[in-house]
């Protein structure tokens, strides 16, 4: 009797330590997703599309987010039915480390890069990002995190000609004139209107960042 109430006692923490070590390994993995990658996919389709479409394909990123969510949830039950709670875990960790491999070989670093920027970084092929991926990052990163080399370099991919901000003012001023030139060729007066009015705002413009 004594026995299988301490048998029942010992299952009974066994399962309590488990489920504390699940919930412990969630709020864990929740607490650095939040504010890290979670975000992320919603942020990075908001900067890569062109802006003739970013609509549409900020819609079908978040749509294809959404849709791949709703999968998950539907079938949870089915995966925990059928492989059990370790099962269904060690499948998540699984597909973290396979996109973590995607991510590091075909999704370039957009960090603080203007949008004129990104149309030179996403014109770049997905042979020579994956080529720079794994002959310069990621020796310069075990290089300098691993082995903890202080004066490692990394070679950058993307050469940005930084021009002066009066400068990227004419480079404004001459688009919107060619979008003016095709618009009254259309047969739009209002093209005309519009070249004349922004001549007047941007010579402001101009005299105000001058002064």
């Amino acid at each position: 009797m004594l026995e299988r109430a301490s048998a029942k006692s010992t299952g009974e923490l066994h399962k309590t330590a488990h489920l504390a070590l699940v919930a412990m390994l969630i709020y864990i993995f929740t607490m650095f997703r939040s504010p890290g990658e979670g975000p992320v996919p919603f942020t990075y389709s908001a900067e890569v599309f062109p802006l003739y479409h970013r609509e549409v394909g900020m819609g079908w990123a978040v749509a294809t987010c959404l849709f791949w969510a709703s999968v998950l949830v539907m079938f949870l039950q089915l995966m925990l039915d059928t492989m059990g709670a370790t099962g269904v875990f060690g499948f998540y960790a699984g597909t973290n480390i396979i996109a973590l491999i995607m991510i590091f070989l075909w999704v370039p670093d957009t960090k603080q890069r203007t949008l004129e920027e990104l149309d030179y970084i996403f014109a770049v092929p997905t042979r020579t990002h994956m080529r720079y991926q794994l002959t310069k990052a990621l020796p310069w990163w075990f290089g300098r995190w691993a082995l903890q080399r202080k004066n490692a370099v990394l070679e950058l991919l993307y050469q940005f000609d930084h021009s002066t901000d009066q400068s990227r003012i004419n480079a404004m001023i001459q688009a919107d004139k060619k979008r003016a030139d095709r618009r009254a060729e259309n047969g739009s007066g209002s093209g005309v209107q519009f070249e004349n009015n922004y001549k007047y705002t941007t010579s402001s413009t101009i005299q105000e960042k001058t002064s």
